[in-house]
């Protein structure tokens, strides 16, 4: 007997704002399960999704679906399933969205293949090439040794010229034709629906029961591949459709049976059919008790995603040099994977020493940096029983509000030379401090002062939870959803003004704000808005693991080039490109070695690029962490 391993090759277009392609390969671990369903190959290409929807997200949905419905159920054809999988998908489709799915599964000797709207299937045989799968249509045949084929989604096939791809299938070699075509591909602007998997099929001689052959229907979608099949052979294939290979005995029964039903009276063939029915229950029962005992705790539903989630690391792991991005962005959606199946309470050691595989390998691709902070610093060295409130920076000088006992001390960044800035009852009920100039402001319950009251505090605002200086204008973030501003004047400050155009902002969840130019404004759910002369830009954080929990501080200015946020939940500091890509994180859990500090006892926090060093205030002491740029 015969059965074919594949040689592949993929083609992706580069994704834009609005669309996005994929091509997903898939051999399941279990040899049961590749006897059942085989490789699976699919291309997706997504356009105009759902504003709120992430490509990204919408592709690994769109994959996992495909996965759930044709590994999902084993008892009907592999054809049929994916046939189902392939229009389920087009079905879901709503608005304005376009999804285009081409999918195939190798099983033994035999391709099954099903398209939807432009997606193809093309094959190249001994010289010809030829079209076989357009349009919402389903396909089987036998494969023949050497046989090239090109699965790719509607876009690809209306980019590259019908010359161009002949002549590419013709090469015989799946990397030397994705070489040829790759540049007609990228070359285009629009291309982000465009993928394409060329693979080309092996034969390879084993010892194995028979292989599911195809049936009459099949033979009527395939005009290309020979096909053929007797009754007892369909009854084999039913069986093979229920349990897995390797159960020779059932099935010897079963088609013994199959084939004396067809030479015997009437009378008798309800009893043999009968008989045929309860072999296949038992059959069933046998073989699913069997995998059970296998693999204990791992049902049908997290079997698949575990093997979905394996195919995705070892993907990842493979492109980690050639394609940093892309390996990314598998290891992720593999760690989304690895969520649900936790979520469905599976704790198997072949699960949970994948998970610690997995976070090793995502450490290293997303730059996680496992660190513990060297006390910079001991304010209790200035006053006894000095405690941190609030961290700013002037200049070289690191500069920390102590609410309780009215003092705002001073610390050199270079020689750590220490000093009072203030203190006593002219700054006695401060609880925030900002920097403007060279000039130290702090709110208080009467309103803003420097060394006396400078603004008092007015019947407009609501709850002051930030504030921040920049050029020569003062900024108060206001939870009743307002940014006022007061630029400086001569003996104080003009009046206050709304900063923010339009209607008032839902900053119900605001906690801090930062400015390097544009006003950057964090809540602790997570979301973070760019504003810019008084304009919320349009702003959205890509490429975390893990979503923010309970961040606390955004700090930038002009002089450092990316976004930190204090990320309390998760004891770490994300680094976050301004243009909101993930670039990377300092973890530091709570440390017995530092009397349980750690960043979620944090509660102030300055950058310094230039020093390479990020500064966490916690408790008395300010911490130093080394800044990996």
């Amino acid at each position: 007997m015969a059965k074919f391993l594949l040689e592949i090759a993929k083609i992706v277009g580069t994704s834009t704002q609005n669309s996005g392609s994929w091509v997903h390969a898939f051999s399941p671990s279990q040899a049961e399960k590749i006897s059942q369903r085989g490789q699976l190959l699919a291309v997706i290409g997504i356009a105009n999704p759902p504003p709120e929807v992430e490509i990204a997200t919408a592709g690994r949905e769109i994959i996992s679906r495909l996965h759930e419905e044709y590994f999902g159920d084993l008892i009907a054809s592999p054809l049929e399933q994916l046939k189902k999988a392939v229009e389920k998908i087009g079905l879901e489709t709503t608005g304005e969205v376009e999804i285009d799915v081409g999918a195939v599964a190798v099983v033994g000797n035999v391709l099954y293949g099903a398209v939807n709207n432009g997606a193809r299937l093309v094959l190249a045989r001994k010289g010809k090439v030829v079209t076989i799968l357009v349009g919402k249509e389903a396909i089987s045949g036998y494969l023949e040794d050497g046989d090239l084929f090109c699965l790719g989604t509607g876009e690809f096939f209306q980019l590259v010229p019908q010359g161009v791809l002949q002549a590419a299938l013709t090469t015989n070699s799946p990397s030397e034709a994705a070489e040829s075509i790759a540049p007609v591909v990228h070359g285009q602007e629009d291309g982000g629906k465009a993928a394409a998997v060329i693979f080309k099929v092996k034969k390879q001689e084993f010892k194995e029961t028979e292989l599911p052959e195809i049936k009459k229907q099949d033979r009527e979608l395939n005009r290309i591949f020979q096909v053929g099949k007797t009754i007892a052979a369909k009854v084999k294939e039913k069986m093979l459709e229920i349990i897995f290979l390797g159960q020779k005995y059932w099935l010897k029964k079963i088609t013994s049976l199959a084939e004396s039903q067809k030479k015997t009276p009437r009378s008798q063939k309800t009893v043999i059919t009968v008989a045929l029915i309860l072999l296949l229950i038992l059959g069933v029962s046998v073989v699913l008790g069997a995998r059970q005992r296998r693999h204990p705790g791992l049902t049908q539903k997290t079997s698949v995603l575990l093997e979905q989630a394996q195919e995705k690391l070892k993907e990842g792991k493979d492109l980690l040099t050639l394609n940093p991005t892309k390996a990314s962005q598998l290891l992720l959606e593999a760690q989304d994977l690895t969520q649900q199946i936790e979520s469905a309470g599976l704790k198997t050691e072949e699960f949970l020493k994948f998970q610690e595989e997995l976070r090793q390998t995502l450490g290293k691709v997303l730059k996680e940096h496992q660190v513990e902070g060297a006390v910079f610093f001991d304010l209790e060295l200035i006053k006894a029983n000095a405690k941190g409130d609030d961290l700013t920076v002037l200049a070289d000088q690191l500069v920390i509000l102590d609410e309780v006992q009215s003092t705002i001390y001073g610390l050199g960044i270079k020689d750590k030379k220490s000093t009072i800035l203030a203190s006593g009852e002219k700054i006695r009920g401060a609880r925030l401090i900002a920097m403007l100039g060279d000039k130290i402001y702090a709110l208080t319950e009467e309103g803003i002062l420097e060394t006396e009251l400078r603004i008092k505090k007015d019947a407009s605002w609501g709850e002051i939870v930030d504030m921040a200086g920049f050029g020569s204008n003062l900024y108060l973030l206001d939870k009743k959803g307002e940014i006022w501003k007061y630029p400086i004047a001569e003996n104080g400050f003009g009046t206050k003004q709304k900063w923010l155009k339009g209607e008032a902002a839902d900053f119900s969840q605001v906690v801090s704000v930062a400015i390097d130019g544009a006003i950057w404004v964090l809540g602790n759910d997570g979301k973070i808005w760019k504003f810019i002369q008084g304009t919320e830009e349009n702003f959205r954080v890509t490429g975390l693991a893990k979503s923010l929990l309970n961040p606390s501080i955004i700090y930038t200015d002009s002089e450092q080039s990316s976004l930190y946020v204090l990320d309390k939940g998760n004891s770490r500091i994300v680094v976050l490109k301004k243009t909101g890509e993930y670039d990377s994180e300092y973890v530091w859990p709570a440390s017995p070695s530092q009397g349980g500090q750690g960043i979620k006892d944090a509660v102030g926090l300055v950058v310094s690029e230039k020093e390479k060093k990020i500064f966490l205030l916690g408790g008395s002491k300010i911490y130093t962490l080394e800044l990996k740029i």
